[in-house]
């Protein structure tokens, strides 16, 4: 348990050290979900449905993709899972709903 305090700490102080970076790659994730959800506009309607589904599904892409491009290089060196893989997708889409949320 003391270990994960350690390294909480020690991300908190990397991210206050680059907090510029982090404010870029924040702006990236965002511009990447408005990008699909635009992009995304031609096949789902207009209305709220398709608003709401858009949304959704850009939500749900995106941190995927991040996630899976270093497990997929994982698995062409180990060909097994990367470990915790489930928890870094569920990570990356905590930290794009709430930046998506602070942005709207």
């Amino acid at each position: 348990m003391l270990k994960k305090f350690a390294y909480l700490l020690i991300a908190s102080v990397l991210v206050v050290f680059f907090i510029n970076e982090v404010a870029i790659a924040l702006k990236w994730i965002n511009q990447a979900h408005n990008m699909l959800s635009a992009h995304m506009k031609d096949v789902f309607a207009g209305g709220e449905i398709g608003q709401t589904v858009r949304h959704s599904l850009s939500l749900f892409l995106i941190p995927v993709v991040i996630a899976y491009i270093p497990a997929g290089i994982y698995w062409v060196f180990k060909r097994k899972e990367m470990p915790g893989l489930c928890h870094i997708v569920l990570t990356l889409w905590v930290v794009l709903a709430t930046s998506i949320a602070f942005h709207a």
